[in-house]
């Protein structure tokens, strides 16, 4: 059993419906009056506002267009690409005062069949090289059976490591991590990497997460 070391007490990697309630237990504590913390759900049935022309341009040059939005995480400033109907969003923002090894930001990506991906933001003040943080903090994720790699991730195509599960896992979970700007993104797909509607949520995402655009 993986543990995700973000603090004390630790926090056990378990399948993605008891990840959300842990994190707020165990990972995050809840911010307190006054503080930026929020929490946004966005359902699959609500109403998308028609996408801008320049937008519509920048999912038509991925492919992306039609079938897909972008979802804008303002307190993370990225956007990344995610179905138009049938997924749900969920995000939630922490203190800002926790020690740097706790995530700040959890968005949580869900579909009505059960597949799951979750996006991590580390504040990264320190700005360590990604490697030395992933060390520091995710080590764990790179155990015996695991398979870890590098590749480039986001529309930025910075290098980032790809952490694959073992073959014989009995809650298996695929992760990407890498840096933008001073902060460290861990996206998870949990489940098999066969199960191909969550796998491919999971790469739009690791492929097409950007900065977003100042208003």
């Amino acid at each position: 059993m993986k543990r995700l070391h973000v603090g004390s007490p630790a926090l056990h990697l378990v399948g993605p419906a008891a990840f959300a309630a842990m994190a707020l237990s165990a990972c995050a504590a809840p911010a307190p009056a006054g503080s930026e913390a929020t929490e946004g759900k966005v359902p699959a049935e609500a109403a998308v506002a028609q996408p801008k022309a320049a937008t519509v341009a920048a999912l038509q040059r991925k492919g992306l267009a039609g079938e897909y939005r972008y979802h804008s995480a303002e307190q993370t400033r990225v956007r990344f690409p995610v179905l138009r109907k049938g997924l749900r969003v969920e995000e939630r923002h922490f203190d800002p005062n926790l020690p740097t090894n706790k995530f700040r930001h959890l968005i949580t990506l869900s579909t009505p069949g059960g597949g799951t991906v979750t996006i991590k933001v580390w504040d990264n003040p320190e700005g360590l090289d990604l490697k030395a943080w992933f060390d520091h903090n995710l080590g764990f994720l790179a155990d015996e059976g695991t398979k870890t790699t590098t590749r480039e991730m986001t529309a930025a195509r910075v290098p980032g490591l790809f952490v694959e599960p073992a073959p014989d896992a009995s809650e298996p979970e695929t992760d990407a991590v890498f840096a933008l700007a001073d902060q460290i993104y861990c996206v998870t797909a949990y489940g098999s990497p066969s199960d191909q509607a969550t796998m491919a949520m999971f790469e739009r995402v690791v492929d097409q997460l950007e900065p977003e655009a100042q208003k």
